[in-house]
């Protein structure tokens, strides 16, 4: 029986050899040489018959044949060198939270609706003020801060 086999050398393929070496994650193990064994050689099975010029001779049997395509030294991809680990900064905010009063009162009320009220009225003696209409729209912010920690949505 006659086995055939066809290479073909195509240019340009070693960018392409790398990218499907690369996304594969080249595990194949090194040789000494320093190629990988994945990577001397790209073979693929064609899934097509072959046409020929001509029919085959009567009585030999033709298979599917594989494309072999050597594949360079200098297309196998090299791990990455260690690159140390840049500082990742992010934008940190300027600008503070404004509140309104109705911010404040919403906040302040879901507090009464849990049965907070005496607290809520600790908090308005700590700010110096009897009702929340006469706390001075410097101190919304702290306000706000400290009606969050005693567990208000705001």
């Amino acid at each position: 029986m006659m086995e055939m086999k066809i290479t073909v050398n195509i240019p340009g393929l070693e960018r392409l050899a790398d990218a499907i070496l690369a996304l594969a994650g080249s595990q194949a193990e090194t040789s000494p040489s320093g190629t990988s064994a994945a990577a001397s050689a790209f073979t693929v099975a064609a899934s097509a018959p072959v046409q020929t010029a001509s029919a085959p001779a009567a009585g030999i049997p033709v298979s599917q044949p594989a494309i072999t395509v050597p594949i360079s030294s200098q297309a196998v991809p090299q791990p990455a060198a260690s690159v140390p680990q840049q500082a990742v900064t992010t934008a940190v905010p300027t600008t503070t939270a404004s509140y309104t009063l109705d911010d404040l009162a919403r906040a302040g009320m879901s507090l009464m609706d849990t049965g907070r009220q005496a607290d809520l009225q600790q908090l308005l003696t700590k700010f110096n003020v009897e009702a929340l209409p006469a706390l001075p729209q410097a101190q919304y912010g702290a306000f706000a801060t400290a009606l969050r920690e005693m567990g208000a949505q705001i």
